[in-house]
């Protein structure tokens, strides 16, 4: 692509009169795109190079200068999100110029989709579209392609040898690809054929015989015939049921302007002028639509209409969902101008002055994009990113800093890596390297290792915020209510019982599992075998409820029993709600498990990020039903099974972001960018992966890229023979190559000021080490040839300059790729020695930082010779401003109660507020009670002896005297309690008081037999007997009240003393606003 004309140069007059328009004064070449006259147009923007501020700025000028009334304008993008931004950026734009006032219409901003689906709906009813279809979700659409295949006689392709739900999938992927590409199944299937012709005519090898490639290539051409009958059943069956996708739409969108030109004549006398964002993600359908509305062969039929076309080849990311990367490049030829020729060089802009990153970061992503650009197509438009010439800021400043804006590290496994991210992220937070939790992204290539992070970060307390579904629900909080949605579907779902067995809530462990399993697996030999010869190599299918239901042998380890015992009742009261709508369901596990009152107590970070979590699973699944309300608990079950699988629905648009780190995969993070980025798990294999793509030779599903709607621009065999296939294959591969390289520049160029860049050599389950990706030793490369030249350029007798000889080296070492063992438990340090030898060249340095803390921060730190030890003694005083300055704000806001408090805290509140602060500023290890051991033992008895179903075993404890034991247990058969059936047992609970979580378990509840619908609360104590305090027995009944949302006036409260048979009452208890009072008197 040349420049077939030179663009004019922006005059001061027109800077300046942009700068008085728009609040800033723009570069020249953002300038030159701005006032671009009304004729078809492309602006190459580089990533961070303000596109969005372009465009928005362009409509203000050619409104301002009356070019256009705001109505005029059309904006396209691709997310809700994107939509919002520009929508909401050309309006203010447009109201601070005073071009728009309140009553005028503004410009209409919508998605692709959104955009198709209007036109369908105003004009649809000409082809007889059913107005009143349903859009239906992703994975749903695999819920109706398995009914198809349940549903045919026919035997499914290659059917024993894969799932059904696989089969399903490869027919809704062919019938997909289809409409992203705007073909039907009849020109499919003419292609196939043409392609099964070429393939019988292909040379056979020396001996004789077809080569293996090609008697693969017409299995696949088999199946692809089978695989169509199903995907065009598929389709009607979306019809029968009245369902539409948006591609649906897009197709049904491209006939009308087709049959109608009207049509057309219509839309471009709305719209003057359109802007088409992010156009590099359109796919071949959506090209074709446009062209088909902004384009033609004259004037008259949309030739030369103002289209502005916006996006970079280079961030083309989305060719896995039918985007066509060339369709930017074609833009010219797609879009000419009037009364010209087609040439490729027509009305074209680049913006190549990033604005969001520092040049490191930039050159990094420079070198990684350095491959595409190599293209012509691509390097004659797409130019290096850099920053603005007035405000250079990266290469010459940040080797001289303390640390490089991007960095590498090398760890031996993936868990050091996990732990070492998650200390750097806390440790940025608490340096202030960062402003908020919100400030930092971890990207990933792919959702798999997600939960890994996940548990590092929230083991730390940060606040973290997941991207898209199938990452949230490898979330401990989102796989609990996910795991009961299954067993609700499917008792014996022994995937969904294990993890809630072995989750943290009930801590099973694995040789403990074991046990069940076994257990489990003799119940099924007896079920499949009930006489006595039972065959111990039977394989029966072994269902892990068996053993929960019952246990058997297992009632003798306790804490298996107790656990069996818990999990057993989970599941009852959740499948007594069985019945209602799956939306709701969720909010009933997330009650009945405990989850809503262990998050209501989280600290408050955590607490909101945890709650937006579950609130996102709720919306989703809500949205599910309301979008197919066939949809049942077995179809949502299904529904969330299949985005865990696939890993691509359901993308979470990331707006309004609570204070919280995100992890998202990288394609997740495409238009959003963070202060601070990670970039873990940068391994060969994996980033980049080493698939072909989609290989229509091998895969039935694929559609013959004869027929695509951009095969002008993919590689294409020319016959059926092995060596046109083998080089087929080659360049494909250099295709997915090339996808992984943007998909790469696009996660560079994410970060704004610090890029951290990690691999490791050893997982489990690996047998040979893994090996660095090429993207992270491209940016090992770049950033040491960064401080190699500083080096080069620094004097020999300059004296700092051995503190830029050890940068230099530290990041040479950063890439460490020799081989180590598989680590073993034996490799782990057993802890550090003591005493440790001092190192004597920082001892020096150690006494000056401890004299200056000693003698106070307004004292100057003395100089030191050596370059080394001056840098170590600023980075101790800096970790000690930090400290102390910590230290003192913790002590200056002392009087800040915690967010969550135990009953015991609130008792000690109200009665020694002081003590209680003391405590918490120097918080010291308490002595066992005698008494507080002897009251343990003593409740694991009462609630075994009251409900041994739920605690089917107790254990004396060493130290505590059976006899004593033994008293407390007669004196209770002694009383009225030991006669009564308790409701519940040691209840949890977490109650609201003056913004504040009150926390707690209660012993026992009764049925109140003195009042009809009343209850009893008991608290047992095996102290003697004294004042009841009304603080406990009043968050008592409070709890229990709000749990049954009855009045307070409906339950008691009271101890009872089991070693003197007495209960202790109080005359008055506390209502809500009385114990609120001792939270806020000292707030």
């Amino acid at each position: 692509m040349t420049t077939s004309r030179p663009e004019p140069q922006p005059t001061t007059q027109m800077l300046d009169q942009m700068t008085e328009l728009f609040g800033f004064r723009p570069s020249d070449e953002q300038a030159r795109a701005i006032a671009a006259p009304l004729e078809p147009s492309v602006i190459i923007a580089g990533a961070g190079t303000g596109k969005t501020t372009v465009m928005a700025a362009r409509v203000t000028w050619l409104v301002a200068n009356g070019l256009v009334r705001a109505d005029q304008v059309l904006g396209l993008t691709f997310t809700r999100k994107a939509t919002a931004e520009l929508r909401t950026r050309v309006g203010n734009n447009l109201t601070k110029a005073g071009l728009l006032r309140p009553d005028d219409q503004e410009p209409t901003v919508l998605t692709y989709d959104s955009f198709a689906a209007n036109l369908v709906s105003e004009f649809g009813a000409w082809i007889g579209v059913d107005p009143a279809a349903r859009l239906i979700s992703d994975a749903r659409c695999t819920q109706v392609a398995l009914d198809v295949l349940h549903d045919s006689e026919k035997v499914p392709p290659r059917a024993g040898q894969v799932t059904a739900r696989s089969i399903a999938q490869d027919a809704l992927s062919l019938s997909e690809k289809a409409s992203s590409h705007g073909v039907s199944m009849d020109d499919i299937r003419a292609a196939n054929d043409a392609w099964r012709h070429q393939l019988d005519q292909a040379a056979p090898n020396n001996k004789g015989n077809p080569y293996s490639d090609v008697i693969k290539a017409r299995e696949a051409a088999e199946q692809r015939d089978q695989l169509m009958a199903y995907a065009q059943a598929y389709h009607d069956r979306l019809v029968e049921r009245g369902f539409f996708r948006f591609s649906d739409r897009l197709n049904q969108a491209i006939q009308l302007v087709q049959d109608f030109p009207q049509i057309g004549q219509e839309i471009r006398s709305r719209y003057a002028v359109v802007l088409l964002d992010e156009y590099q993600d359109t796919s071949s359908s959506q090209a074709h639509l446009l062209a088909s509305l902004f384009s033609g062969s004259t004037p008259e039929d949309g030739r030369g209409h103002a289209v502005t076309a916006v996006g970079d080849p280079l961030q083309a990311i989305y060719e896995w969902r039918g985007a066509a990367a060339n369709n930017i490049l074609d833009f010219p030829r797609t879009f000419p101008h009037a009364g010209e020729p087609d040439a490729y060089g027509n009305g074209q802009y680049s913006l190549t002055q990033n604005r969001r990153s520092n040049q490191v970061i930039l050159d990094c992503a420079n070198a990684i994009s350095k491959s595409i650009r190599s293209d012509p197509r691509v390097g004659n438009v797409v130019k290096e990113l850099r920053v603005p010439e007035d405000n250079y800021v990266g290469r010459e400043e940040s080797p001289l800093q303390t640390n490089m804006p991007v960095q590498v590290h090398t760890f031996d496994t993936w868990e050091q890596e996990c732990e070492t991210i998650a200390d750097q992220i806390v440790e940025a937070h608490e340096r202030g390297t960062v402003e908020q939790w919100k400030d930092i992204g971890v990207l990933l290539r792919t959702n798999a290792k997600i939960s890994d992070l996940y548990l590092a970060l929230t083991a730390r307390e940060v606040p973290v915020c997941l991207a898209n579904l199938s990452a949230l629900l490898r979330v401990p909080d989102i796989a609990l209510i996910h795991s009961h949605l299954r067993l609700l579907v499917d008792r014996r779902d022994n995937e969904a019982l294990a993890t809630l067995l072995t989750a943290p809530r009930w801590g099973l462990t694995t040789k403990e599992l074991e046990l069940l399993h076994k257990h489990a697996k003799a119940i099924a030999l007896h079920r499949e075998q009930p006489s006595d010869d039972i065959d111990p190599n039977a394989h029966p299918d072994v269902f892990l409820v068996d053993a929960v239901d019952d246990p058997g042998f297992i009632a003798d380890e306790p804490h298996l029993a107790r656990t069996i015992a818990g999990v057993k009742r989970e599941m009852a009261l959740i499948e007594s709600s069985a019945a209602d709508s799956p939306d709701d369901l969720v909010l009933r596990i997330a009650a009945v498990t405990g989850l809503n009152a262990d998050i209501a107590a989280d600290e408050p970070d955590r607490r909101d990020a945890r709650r937006r979590h579950v609130d996102a699973l709720w919306r989703e699944v809500r949205q599910a039903c309301l979008d197919d309300s066939t949809m049942g608990l077995t179809g949502v079950v299904e529904w969330m099974r299949i985005e865990d699988d696939e890993g691509k629905g359901l993308d979470r648009e990331l707006v309004d972001l609570p204070d919280a780190v995100v992890i998202a995969t990288v394609h997740a993070a495409k238009g959003l960018e963070w202060p601070m980025v990670f970039l873990p798990f940068m391994v060969d294999t994996v980033f980049p992966d080493n698939k072909s793509g989609d290989n229509f030779l091998t895969k039935s599903a694929v559609i013959p890229p004869q027929v695509r709607g951009d095969s002008k621009a993919i590689p294409l065999p020319v016959s059926g023979d092995h060596g046109a296939l083998k080089k087929y294959t080659e360049e494909l591969k250099k295709n997915a190559r090339a996808a992984e390289d943007r998909l790469a520049y696009v996660a560079v160029t994410r970060a704004k000021s610090q890029l951290i860049v990690s691999w490791h050599k050893w997982t489990p389950g690996l047998k040979r080490i893994r090996r660095p990706s090429d993207y992270l030793t491209t940016i090992h490369d770049t950033i040491v040839a960064i401080q190699r030249q500083v080096l080069d350029q620094y004097p020999h007798d300059a004296p700092g300059r051995q503190q830029i000889v050890n940068r230099y080296e530290q990041i040479v070492a950063s890439l460490d790729e020799e081989e180590v063992a598989v680590p073993t438990s034996s490799d782990l340090p057993a802890g550090r020695q003591w005493p440790q030898i001092a190192n004597q060249d920082e001892v020096a340095a150690r006494h000056l930082v401890t004299e200056w803390i000693a003698e106070g921060p307004d004292v100057a730190l003395p100089a030191l010779d050596n370059p080394d030890d001056a840098d170590v003694a600023d980075q101790w005083k800096h970790d000690a401003e930090v400290l102390i300055n910590e230290e003192r704000l913790r002590r200056e806001h002392v009087e800040d109660l915690p967010t969550s408090l135990t009953t015991s805290q609130l008792m000690q509140i109200d009665q020694d507020y002081e003590a209680f602060l003391d405590r918490l500023r120097r918080p010291m290890p308490q002595p066992v009670s005698r008494g507080a051991t002897v009251g343990s033992v003593f409740h694991e008895w009462v609630c075994h002896r009251l409900r041994p179903d739920l605690y089917p075993v107790w254990e004396l404890a060493p130290g505590v005297s059976e006899r004593t034991i033994q008293h407390l247990q007669d004196q209770f058969e002694a009383s009225a309690w030991a006669r009564l059936k308790p409701v519940e047992v040691e209840e949890p609970f977490a109650l609201n008081l003056a913004g504040h979580v009150v926390r707690g378990r209660m012993d026992a509840i009764f049925a109140d037999p003195q009042c009809d619908g009343g209850f009893i609360v008991v608290d047992w104590k095996t102290s003697r007997p004294g004042k009841a305090d009304p603080i406990q027995l009043s968050v008592y009944r409070l709890a229990w009240a709000q749990a049954l949302a009855i009045s307070p006036n409906r339950v008691r409260a009271l101890f009872h003393h089991v070693g003197d048979g007495v209960d202790a009452e109080p005359a008055q208890l506390w209502d809500t606003e009385e114990l609120s009072r001792v939270l806020d008197s000292r707030s």
